[in-house]
């Protein structure tokens, strides 16, 4: 096997004189298999006398130049092999050559980077570069031990058009196999100890400038470019067919071992603070910048276990309606409680009482089923010219309801009432439970006075009685009629119009309406 020079082994490898030997026999030199690496000359059978000298995970080098071969090297080991290249280009001296067959290839790329790849894969391939970092010590001033450590460090003056990125790993697919991924961090920890985390990213500025002078500054930015609808998704569980299948962010629970019990996870995104930064504060903890087309926030799919709920926050808590804090939201004094500028304009209390600082408009019905701490259901305040109308409704009922039993105060302090209760119409007076029936009418329109009955008219029109009128007081007239001692009989004189006398003897009044007589008994004593 022919080796390379000892002056290139101690360059890349500076070891000992004995180690530099170990690699030489691992090592072949392309050119010296006849490769011209001119760009000029087909150096195809070099390449392959090449790699049929190498050994298993050998490594074959390649100075300088630039390749022409027209087809990839075969033969030798089945496995990939190493080559090392110096930066070489194709013939035409620009594009610089990044992959020989299914062989790992190790180079220089024209702006001096320096380049680890696989132009082909075989089946269950492993990485194209691994790095292992076994610890295994104790003790230590603390720090990490990193596996991997990339340092970019900008010390450009103020102009700089590039962009300086750390670490860029990018993935392009013709959408075959099974899930890509750019990548993958994973953390497992197989016994209870420190905290672990999948991944971490951490922006940190020191200027202790706001961020009008200082600039803006991106913890993670997860991006995705794509065309039309989002209609994909075969569906599951409550996730309908078609809700999509791009998230910009996805959070999974799973079970680590399927026989232990189902895990529980207290937090899915947790906004906070660190330890030790004082103040810590968000003007915005979560905040959708976009367009939505079916919902910005949805709690739809999830199921909620018992005492949880969709969305909580603490008592004094707004949500806010404008965007301005001018209408919110909020649970204030054992009530929820809608405020306008700062004023509460809708209280409804834990019992389900409501205050309304303005007028209610009520195209529906309204049932109370409860009652305010001072026993009224409902309570109009304040000045206005009519407290209740209903007079531009179409009803095909009454405009107002209440049940037997009930009662309508006419008086502030419900002293005073109208009902209807046993049968009758009531107007009472007092306590309600204890009031005094001052005047009643049953439903056959026979009626109760409790005081005097004063008619104001001057013939039997001011006075019809078709029923019974008992009283318990007088009964007096503005008017006087013509006195009589006994029942009349026959005719009035005046009989075209309905006429009245007064029975000193019975105390009654007597009238004609042209059919018969008919008479109003008061008690004795009556004038």
């Amino acid at each position: 096997m022919k080796q390379i020079s000892g002056a290139l082994i101690a360059l890349l490898f500076p070891l000992s004189s004995a180690g530099a030997q170990t690699y030489a026999q691992d090592w072949i030199d392309v050119k010296a298999y006849g490769a011209q690496l001119n760009g000029v000359n087909d150096d195809t059978t070099a390449y392959q006398n090449a790699r049929t000298a190498a050994i298993l995970n050998g490594m074959i080098y390649v100075p300088q130049g630039q390749q022409n071969i027209s087809a990839n090297p075969t033969g030798g080991p089945t496995t990939p092999v190493l080559w090392l290249l110096s930066g070489d280009t194709y013939p035409d001296g620009v594009t610089s050559v990044i992959s020989i067959g299914k062989d790992e290839v190790e180079t220089f790329l024209g702006a001096g980077g320096k380049y680890f790849g696989r132009g082909a894969s075989i089946e269950n391939e492993g990485p194209v570069v691994r790095i292992d970092n076994k610890i295994t010590h104790t003790g230590g001033s603390g720090g990490v031990v990193p596996a991997l450590t990339v340092n970019t460090m900008v010390s450009s003056a103020s102009g700089l058009s590039n962009k300086p990125w750390g670490i860029v790993s990018q993935l392009t697919t013709n959408g075959s196999g099974g899930t890509a991924l750019a990548l993958a961090a994973y953390s497992t920890r197989s016994a209870a100890g420190a905290e672990i985390f999948g991944i971490n990213t951490y922006a940190s500025s020191t200027s202790g400038l706001k961020s009008s002078v200082d600039g803006a500054m991106v913890a993670q930015e997860n991006d995705i470019t794509a065309n039309d609808d989002d209609d994909g998704g075969a569906g599951s569980g409550n996730i309908p067919a078609g809700s999509g299948v791009r998230v910009g962010l996805d959070v999974l629970l799973a079970q680590a071992n399927e026989t232990d019990a189902a895990p529980v996870a207290g937090w899915g995104v947790r906004v906070g603070g660190r330890n030790g930064s004082t103040p810590l504060v968000w003007k915005r903890g979560f905040a959708m910048n976009g367009a939505c087309s079916y919902a910005c926030v949805t709690t739809e799919f999830a199921t909620e276990q018992s005492g949880a709920a969709a969305f909580r926050m603490a008592s004094g808590q707004h949500l806010d309606f404008t965007g301005d804090s001018a209408h919110t939201l909020s649970y204030l004094a054992s009530a929820l409680t809608y405020i306008v500028g700062g004023a509460a304009r809708l209280q409804i209390s834990d019992s389900g009482d409501a205050t309304i600082a303005g007028k209610a408009t009520i195209d529906g019905g309204l049932i109370v089923a409860g009652a305010l701490p001072s026993g009224i259901a409902q309570r109009l305040t304040g000045s206005t010219i009519v407290g209740l109308d209903t007079s531009g409704g179409t009803f095909s009922g009454p405009a107002m309801r209440i049940g037997t039993g009930q009662h309508l105060s006419v008086t502030s302090t419900s002293d005073r009432t109208i009902s209807y209760q046993s049968g009758s119409l009531v107007y009472g007076k007092g306590t309600i439970g204890s009031q005094t029936n001052l005047i009643q009418v049953d439903d056959n329109g026979n009626g109760y006075l409790m005081g005097s009955l004063n008619v104001a008219g001057t013939n039997a029109d001011s006075f019809l009685n078709h029923g019974t009128l008992a009283t318990t007081a007088s009964v007096g007239f503005s008017h006087p009629f013509p006195a009589v001692s006994g029942s009349p009989t026959g005719t009035p004189a005046n009989s075209s119009t309905p006429a009245c006398e007064w029975n000193t003897s019975s105390h009654a009044l007597n009238c004609y309406d042209g059919a018969g007589w008919f008479h109003l008994t008061a008690s004795p004593g009556a004038g």
